[in-house]
């Protein structure tokens, strides 16, 4: 049976991509600073940071290691820098430096995001454009892939880069849809308000479809180093998706936006996903029925 190390276990991605491959019949061993508290009959948890002394304790060979601990959010960087590069670039070169020497034979997956892309893309942004951050979260998501390089070039590491765009699906409590769901269940008025212009461009992937990809790399990549895009190759518009995701409330408000943007905000991020064609990785959960699963799990959790 394939041994699993899941850091940040306990957040949407990592949580997801356990409960996936237990499933399947991995083995699953978790590192999270925050507690799991569902018993979903995972091999080995621990409670503590993601750091070389607390992964020695694990003794245990994986077969592979999926790193999503780290900062999550844009606003979190700007807001608290030190905390956030400690949480992703520090965490990194730790597990990064574990592998290197209790681990060398292992297939390191690392999640990274669309913000390395930064702000100058208006069309499909290929894995070979250009890096150009513009918020703190960008930049340290950038180092990390920078680390997760030179470990492979030097220490011969096995490692495969995710650059997911935007993620959402059950059980995800903040960001745009958890805000928008809480302004409409509570709304007060005959309109909500959000923030931005509403013209914003993002490209939605369901989590289901973002763990498949994951699972598709664990079982097709034949390269020691690869960098894919975690997208559906589609832009929709903030305001249309808000529109989209009100529909499946009663009686919707109208929705306005206020014109404000906010730092290391890109206008436009849409993945292109040719590469995804070489492991038979294509999205499967269509927009609308995503925000329609989204919306009813929060109405059962909001009760």
């Amino acid at each position: 049976m394939k041994e699993v190390l899941i850091t940040g276990i306990s957040g949407f991605l990592g949580k997801n991509i356990a409960v996936k491959l237990k499933k399947l019949g991995y083995n699953i061993c978790g590192i999270d600073i925050i507690g799991l508290n569902d018993d979903l009959g995972f091999d080995n948890i621990i409670t503590a940071e993601v750091n070389l002394d607390n992964l020695k304790t694990l003794n245990k060979e994986f077969d592979y290691i999926i790193h999503c601990a780290g900062g999550s959010t844009v606003s979190e960087s700007i807001k608290n820098p030190y905390l956030e590069f400690n949480k992703t670039v520090f965490s990194s070169i730790n597990l990064l430096e574990y592998a290197r020497i209790y681990n060398p034979d292992t297939m390191i997956i690392y999640p990274s995001s669309a913000a390395v892309y930064g702000a100058n893309c208006t069309d499909l942004i290929p894995i070979n454009a250009q890096l150009n951050p513009i918020s703190p979260y960008g930049y340290y998501k950038k180092n990390v892939e920078d680390l997760c390089e030179s470990y492979n070039k030097n220490y011969g590491l096995k490692i495969s880069i995710i650059r997911f765009f935007s993620l959402y699906g059950e059980n995800l409590k903040k960001q745009l849809l958890w805000d928008a769901c809480n302004k409409v269940y509570n709304q007060q008025n005959s309109q909500v308000e959000f923030f931005g212009t509403g013209n914003e461009i993002r490209d939605w992937l369901n989590i289901n479809d973002a763990c498949e990809l994951i699972y598709k790399i664990m079982l097709n990549e034949k390269h020691s180093f690869s960098i894919y895009n975690g997208g559906t190759g589609k832009g929709v518009a903030v305001k249309n998706l808000l529109s989209l995701l009100i529909q499946n409330f009663n009686n919707p408000p109208k929705i306005e936006f206020n014109n404000l943007t906010k730092e290391g905000d890109p206008k436009s991020l849409i993945a292109d996903i040719s590469k995804n064609n070489e492991i038979n990785w294509h999205p499967q959960v269509i927009l609308e029925k995503g925000l329609q699963n989204y919306v009813e799990w929060f109405k059962n959790a909001s009760k």
